[in-house]
């Protein structure tokens, strides 16, 4: 595999306990977690091919010109707002497959762009997929390929209760 893409990717995880104190008013608010007492996670680099395996391999995908080559226009003069040009793509309550292919999955990345909750199944296809991934607005997944079982067509998402919008990157090895 030539590695000519590299996705850098990072996670904090910071141990919260719920505390009151009576002298505020009995009010609750969060703090370090006195056992754990530090913050947690890691970072790194996740090694992918060149040639993934379409142009939906990133939510972006969806944008009209996502290259700048596909931008036949004068910036200056185009009546576009660029800031509103988002990758979002729209979740209901029929379960999206974000990718048809069979490849190996080398990592996924999905962000809940929405104002509700959205579920991610890992088993798209089964007869009664579950949903170990359950994101609220604003928060985000990502994780590596673990094993040749996972490929990149059982990757699922749908509403939970009502539509959202999510970003994604879904890339094969």
């Amino acid at each position: 595999m030539a590695n000519d893409r590299k996705i850098q990717f990072a996670t904090q995880v910071i141990p919260k306990t719920e505390s009151g104190l009576e002298e505020y008013g009995g009010s609750r608010f969060n703090r370090l977690h006195a056992s754990v007492n530090k913050t947690l996670g890691g970072k790194g680099y996740m090694d992918i091919n060149a040639t993934q395996w379409g142009d939906s391999w990133t939510s972006m995908s969806v944008l009209s010109r996502t290259s700048w080559g596909d931008i036949d226009e004068k910036w200056e003069v185009a009546f576009t707002n660029w800031d509103d040009l988002t990758g979002s793509v729209p979740i209901t309550s029929s379960l999206l497959q974000l990718s048809s292919d069979s490849s190996a999955l080398a990592f996924c990345y999905i962000k809940n762009t929405g104002l509700n909750t959205v579920k991610i199944t890992l088993q798209y296809g089964a007869g009664s997929p579950t949903y170990p991934f359950k994101l609220v607005a604003g928060s985000s997944v990502h994780f590596k390929g673990y094993s040749t079982n996972l490929t990149l067509n059982k990757i699922g998402v749908v509403r939970d209760s009502s539509d959202s919008t999510i970003e994604y990157i879904i890339a094969k090895a």
